[in-house]
């Protein structure tokens, strides 16, 4: 039976970092990956270009139990760290508005020079094999034994090693092949998990509206309100879709939609129109123009403010025609019709779900586990990283940061005491 100082679960971005920070200090490494290549899933972040950080870090970024957790591991490998990582892979970053990019700008470039590194460094790496479980032992100085099967040949493979890494990921973008085992075999050890749920995804809705906004980008704000109260806002480029709403700032709130849907609870999005401005000054200028325009249209008023297509539905909106003119609106309909204009409230009755999510939220709860070196506090020799955790990040390069940090503390913290 094959031994080894490590077996890493899952060659995703924070397998292969472990890997490497294993492998470099000296340490032996097997990698089980089921998919036929390593990194796949890495080939798909950033719209195949890769935004692997962030020049701004900071709690803000990152969401879970305890988003400290990430914080206080990011103290010991945070940016530089990380960006020093990459520069002795041969990556130099590319920044735009933060985010950082390979200078490629192609995500093939991270996962060629990740393998590279792992082959350079005679990491053992197993594709098309997979997991079958694993088990605490103690036999010649090993602590776990993991069971595998080979998915083209059907034949099972064990092997023992002295730490073991769990990096298979959540259960976002099943086809990319996170499938949620993970949960299931850290359970087994005595962890808990944190419910899963989809995260940096759209919302569905069924409001009938859509299906003429299809396409429609639009500047605004997106208030998340969950049972009637604001949970999330952001603001950006929305995009309307035929059965829901899509754009970053979208996937920022969708976190606690998912969890608010799963629940039960009342979802809406409400999206805020010139959200540039303070929500005052909004309705001041508003009715500043409009209310300066007594004997025009609705439509020449609101030619300037509002996109075409959504001005073209003004009287499914608000329930005021395109062709009514503002004198002849009283008191009462003026104020009612401002409110409509500066928000446009969206029923949620759903998400893109796991197919469509950019990463998972909840997972391996984080205070079973140590923070400096991602090593269980229940089960010695068991590590976790990357997204089987309870920490996701927002959008702009963070989750990807969050699988270099934990990833690279595992895998050197597990190389300083390979020998028992």
């Amino acid at each position: 039976m094959q031994a080894y100082d490590l077996i890493v679960i899952g060659a995703g971005a924070s397998g292969m970092a472990a890997a490497i920070a294993a492998a470099s200090r000296g340490a032996s490494v097997l990698i089980l990956e089921k998919n036929k290549q390593v990194g796949r899933k890495i080939r798909m972040t950033g719209n195949g270009r890769c935004n692997f950080s962030n020049l701004r870090q900071g709690r803000f970024a990152y969401r879970g139990a305890d988003p400290d957790f990430a914080v206080r591991a990011m103290e010991k490998f945070g940016l530089k760290e990380t960006l020093d990582f990459f520069f002795d892979l041969g990556i130099l970053p590319y920044e735009r508005e933060g985010c950082l990019y390979p200078s490629t700008q192609e995500a093939a470039s991270v996962q060629n020079a990740l393998l590279c590194r792992l082959l350079k460094l005679g990491v053992s790496i197993h594709t098309g094999e997979s997991c079958r479980g694993f088990a605490a032992v103690r036999q010649k100085d090993f602590r776990y034994r993991v069971a595998s099967v080979d998915l083209k040949s059907q034949s099972k493979g064990d092997y023992l090693c002295r730490s073991l890494l769990l990096a298979s990921g959540g259960k976002a973008a099943p086809a990319s092949g996170s499938t949620g085992d993970g949960y299931y075999w850290a359970e087994k050890l005595g962890h808990r998990i944190i419910p899963p749920a989809p995260a940096l995804v759209s919302l569905k809705s069924g409001w009938p509206l859509l299906e003429d906004l299809a396409g429609l980008r639009l500047q605004a704000g997106i208030q998340l309100l969950i049972d009637g109260r604001e949970a999330a806002y952001d603001q950006g480029e929305i995009q309307c879709n035929r059965d829901g709403i899509s754009g970053i700032p979208v996937l920022q709130v969708s976190r606690d939609a998912s969890y608010a849907l799963n629940e039960g609870s009342l979802v809406s999005a409400r999206l805020l129109i010139l959200p540039w401005l303070a929500m005052e000054q909004r309705k001041e200028k508003l009715s500043e123009i409009l209310f300066g325009m007594q004997k025009e249209s609705l439509e020449s008023c609101l030619q300037g403010i509002l996109p075409g297509r959504l001005l073209g539905l003004l009287k499914e909106w608000t329930g005021y025609s395109l062709d009514r003119r503002v004198g002849g609106l009283d008191a009462r309909e003026r104020e009612d019709l401002l409110n409509r204009l500066l928000s446009l409230e969206i029923p949620i009755v759903g998400t893109g779900g796991y197919q469509q999510a950019q990463t998972t939220a909840g997972g391996l709860a984080t205070d079973q586990f140590s923070s400096d070196s991602m090593e269980s506090l229940l089960s010695p020799g068991f590590y976790a990283a990357g997204e089987v955790l309870d920490i996701d990040g927002i959008c702009g390069g963070y989750n990807l940061q969050w699988a270099w940090t934990s990833g690279c503390l595992a895998g050197a913290d597990i190389a300083g005491e390979r020998h028992l």
